[in-house]
């Protein structure tokens, strides 16, 4: 596509005022890419040569980061990211389709058993593949937080972490809202309504784990805690 810029000879503006390499420096492109349309199961599996995880697995196995070009280590970063993205993008597709089933069928009189348990299904499994895609990424950790590795880089990598922590717990907690408020649906989603609290109540009981590892010289460790996010989106520990 051409474009032409008319300018009035009064403004001043000549080569001379106003360079070429100027002009482009000054220009801003909007531009937003989609996001790729990748299931959870493809994007984990080593096979897919367009999973962004398999080939963060294939960099971790075949060569260090830390041995990585500068170029080559950015093209990790951008991995990393596009990995989140992906995900994000997945879960909260999911989630938002198991939404809608759940608002349906509770606006029912009499919910059809099947259709009740095929969404049953759908969540439980969701819950389970969040679990693995986010367990498959945190293998890589010792690979991406090494000390020898530039601090944007593992930055990216632990950042990227808690973003799927976040990702996955907000979407879950919604489900399990939801399931409690459809008391139509009864105890058919007992089953599943379980599976979107396991994430949850892993995370929670890794924290305390890692709480008690701290030592003597911390402050007394928390039996029972939570964790909370104030508006400007800091997580924090606070007692249950």
């Amino acid at each position: 596509m051409d474009a032409f810029l008319v300018v009035p000879q009064s403004l001043g503006i000549s080569p001379e005022t106003y360079t070429r390499d100027q002009f482009f420096g000054d220009m801003h492109a909007y531009i937003r890419f989609k996001t790729p349309e990748q299931s959870i199961p493809a994007l984990l599996d080593d096979e897919n040569r367009k999973s962004p995880l398999g080939r963060l697995r294939a960099a971790a196995a075949d060569e260090s980061p830390a041995a990585a070009t500068a170029a080559s280590q950015r093209t990790l970063a951008h991995e990393i990211r596009l990995f989140g993205c992906l995900v994000r993008a997945r879960v909260r597709d999911r989630t938002r389709s198991l939404l809608a089933r759940v608002h349906e069928l509770d606006g029912t009189v009499s919910a059809p058993p099947l259709q009740v348990a095929d969404l049953a299904a759908a969540a439980t499994s969701l819950a389970q593949e969040s679990a693995r895609i986010v367990s498959a990424y945190r293998e890589l950790r010792p690979a991406f937080v090494r000390p020898d590795l530039p601090a944007w880089l593992r930055e990216t990598y632990t950042f990227t972490d808690e973003f799927l922590s976040l990702v996955v717990e907000t979407n879950l907690t919604q489900l399990v809202a939801a399931f409690e408020r459809a008391p139509a649906l009864g105890s058919a989603l007992a089953g599943a309504r379980s599976a979107l609290l396991e994430l949850p109540r892993v995370y929670h009981i890794n924290v305390v784990l890692q709480l008690r590892a701290i030592g003597k010289n911390a402050a007394p460790v928390l039996e029972r805690v939570r964790v909370v996010t104030d508006r400007s989106g800091i997580r924090r520990l606070e007692e249950a």
